[in-house]
């Protein structure tokens, strides 16, 4: 259970070539204060992404966001790469594995298309390490041989160091002690060429660990002892603050519990200085392991507590996961077997959704004590399945080879090739010297023969490249002009799409018709492509006055397309066939597109909202009909339910009628349809939906201002959630002041 101290250091150390321990505080403050007198938006890209590398993982994605639109606005390719390769760190950082590859796979895009092979390898680098953390160690090393490639493609030699100690430790955690050797002295070879302490510091760290595993403590200590002392001499305290665990947790293995008891809490003492909640948790956590090993435990259990809290705040989901664990260890061991199984079930669940097989297993070996104990015998049993199933598929040794032997077995094979070579190069060196005039005459008949051979392929060679470059030349004729066949296709269906659109915009409800029947209302309507699937549409008969706010199947071309359809059966039951209650016009709706789209099965349609409002002896009466959404009303500080049908306008499950709803509106009410557009827009910092909930809160939050600037506060909080993903649908919302 001490393994969290060692992922909290490597986290930092493996992850990214640009990410190091003690950064200045000073620095930062002086990036900040050249980001506000920045004159360029490409230098503000620079600032940000520089900012972005030193500050706290839960402050990444607050200066990534702003640096991949100003990237994006300007075409700065290679720093919209650095961002979205930066950004990754949040989303690994919060456990959300799919984002922080969606942010890797921009990058990499990004980077293969300007040919940033610096930028690809370090991309690579971070894949192979989230891939190493997920256990799927193949897939890391595919990515971390990536690394090397495109490093040496950029000649940037030194830069391997932190790939060969990510390679060394992908094979120390499968057991290949001399492979994971071999790569950590190859990584502190390279930094100790060009004298990085940094580096070098980072290499004995991990050659510490290595001995450690291998049980090898005196060898250990040395090299833990020597990264201290770098750590001093280049006053890294933070570095040095994990320095001071990992000894401490190698003295407490030996024997020496005062003096690991000293290192920890040296570490603790160093991290509060610096206020480094990182090293203050890890400290607190070995010091409850510590107290726990002695049997101690509600000093360990005090000392867990806080150290879960800090990892809470700072959202490290391996942390809070480990904490959990132990607190359900702790909890088991005090026999209060309801405590013990709540955390150790968050800790179960919060390592199944990170994908962390070890903390899965540890988790699953406490809920089968706890199960055992109270007599849930077949809990106890399933637990038990799923600890072996964790165990085996980390430690199963025909994977290990099968993964690692495929990867890197290669260099095995091109050692031999070269020394094979050399030896060659001897034997005919000593060839040479004992027949040497022979030789000469050899060479001298070969040198004549080899003219003319190279005169004949030179000759052949300017024949076949000027057959070459004809064929080529006709070749780009015809690429060029099927290059502007597409381009002129594609004028031809956008210009066929904008006039779509011009179309459809004339169908939809103009201001003046609404303005002549409505005395206040906004409409916010944001199509996510050219044309649009959801429509606002209104019309007039007699005394009635008709607002519809409709979402139909599909957007883009397709959902264009039902929008129109729609709009011609709703005329044309309002207008034609003088239909005046919402629910039947809804009704005879269905019918028709039934009737139209729907005889082979297809289930296209709309969901949507009809509202009437009608004088009657200069009193305002309004009624609607609902197809899944409702509208809402709000009437001072709070919400009015209002009812809907739950059935589309089109076919379903249902057939029955649709309600007549009437609402008993008061002067000054706020009335809004919208459809689900701007719930469903995936957004924040989290890549998560904004949802319903929220959206009504901001309705009810800016009800009582002045409906311009209720429809401005709506836009920008739409862009501002959206940030730089893309719309997902289209977004309509109608605000109506009664």
């Amino acid at each position: 259970m001490k393994s969290f101290l060692r992922t909290s250091l490597l986290s930092i150390l493996l992850f990214s070539t640009s990410l190091v321990f003690g950064q200045d505080e000073n620095f930062l403050d002086s990036l900040k204060r050249q980001l506000k007198f920045a004159k360029h938006d490409t230098d503000r890209v620079k600032i940000l992404n520089e900012i972005t590398e030193i500050c706290n993982e839960p402050d990444i994605a607050s200066y990534s966001f702003p640096s991949i639109k100003l990237a994006q606005k300007w075409d700065f390719k290679k720093g919209e790469a650095k961002a979205w390769g930066n950004l990754l760190f949040y989303y690994h950082h919060i456990g959300n594995n799919d984002s922080a590859f969606i942010c890797l796979n921009k990058a990499i895009t990004i980077a293969k298309e300007i040919k940033d092979y610096f930028g690809l390898a370090a991309s690579y680098n971070n894949m192979g390490y989230i891939y190493q953390r997920l256990g799927e160690n193949e897939k890391a090393l595919h990515a971390y041989d990536s690394c090397v490639t495109y490093y040496t493609l950029s000649k940037s030699t030194y830069e391997k160091a932190i790939v060969y100690l990510n390679i060394g430790n992908l094979y120390e955690t499968q057991g290949n002690s001399k492979k994971a050797l071999d790569y950590y002295f190859k990584g502190l070879d390279l930094y100790k060429s060009v004298d990085d302490k940094t580096g070098i510091g980072y290499a004995y760290y991990c050659l510490g660990t290595l001995f450690e595993k291998q049980n090898d403590f005196e060898k250990a200590e040395k090299y833990y002892r020597y990264c201290m002392d770098l750590r001093l001499k280049t006053k890294d305290m933070q570095g040095y603050s994990v320095a001071c665990s990992a000894l401490g947790v190698l003295l407490e293995k030996k024997g020496h519990n005062q003096e690991a008891l000293h290192y920890f809490q040296e570490a603790l003492k160093v991290s509060e200085q610096l206020n480094f909640p990182e090293g203050i948790s890890a400290a607190l956590n070995n010091l409850g392991l510590y107290e726990q090993k002695g049997g101690n435990y509600k000093e360990a259990l005090n000392y867990f507590e806080k150290s879960l809290v800090i990892a809470n705040q700072l959202g490290m989901v391996e942390g809070i996961t480990i904490g959990n664990s132990n607190l359900g260890f702790i909890y088991f061991m005090l026999k209060d077997y309801g405590k013990a199984e709540k955390y150790a079930l968050k800790a179960l669940a919060l390592a199944r959704q990170a994908s962390y097989p070890n903390q899965i297993r540890r988790a699953a070996e406490i809920l089968k004590n706890i199960y055992t104990a109270t007599g849930k015998y077949k809990d106890a049993l399933e637990m038990t399945n799923l600890f072996y199933l964790m165990r085996d598929s980390v430690s199963n040794e025909e994977t290990r080879k099968a993964a690692l032997e495929k990867e890197l077995g290669y260099e095995y094979s091109m050692k031999e090739a070269m020394l094979k070579a050399d030896q060659e190069k001897k034997n005919v060196i000593a060839k040479e010297e004992k027949e040497k005039q022979q030789i000469v005459i050899y060479l001298v008949s070969a040198g004549l023969l080899m003219v003319l051979l190279l005169s004949a392929f030179i000759l052949k060679g300017y024949r076949q490249k000027k057959k070459a470059n004809v064929l080529l030349e006709q070749k780009n004729e015809l690429i060029e002009e099927q290059k502007k066949i597409v381009e002129e296709k594609n004028k031809d269906i956008t210009d066929s799409i904008n006039y779509a659109k011009r179309i459809q915009t004339a169908l939809l409800a103009n201001d003046e018709l609404l303005a002549n029947n409505l005395d206040q209302y906004f409409v916010l309507f944001k199509p996510k492509d050219i044309v649009s699937g959801d429509f606002y549409w209104a019309a007039r008969n007699n005394n009635n006055f008709f607002v519809a706010a409709c979402d139909s199947t599909g957007h883009g071309v397709p959902g264009a397309f039902m929008s129109l359809l729609n709009i011609g059966f709703l005329s044309e039951a309002i207008k034609e066939k003088n239909i005046s209650d919402p629910h039947k016009i809804f009704d005879y709706v269905r019918e028709r597109l039934v009737e139209n789209i729907s005889r082979d099965g297809q289930k296209d349609g709309m969901d949507g909202i009809l509202m009437r409002f009608e004088k009657i002896n200069g009193i305002s009466k309004i009624t609607y009909s609902a197809a899944n959404n409702a509208p809402i009303l709000i009437r001072g500080e709070s919400f009015v339910d209002l009812n809907t049908d739950k059935m589309p306008v089109g076919v379903s499950e249902k057939a029955n009628s649709f309600s007549h709803f009437e609402i008993e509106a008061q002067a000054g009410d706020m009335i809004y349809l919208y459809t689900d557009g701007y719930a469903d827009q995936f957004g924040g910092v989290n890549g998560k939906k904004f949802k319903y909930k929220p959206l009504n809160n901001k309705l009810l939050e800016i009800s009582k201002k002045p409906l311009a600037e209720q429809r401005e506060i709506l836009d920008q909080t739409f862009e501002s959630w959206k940030g730089v993903l893309e719309q997902v649908d289209d977004v309509l919302i109608i605000g109506i002041r009664v």
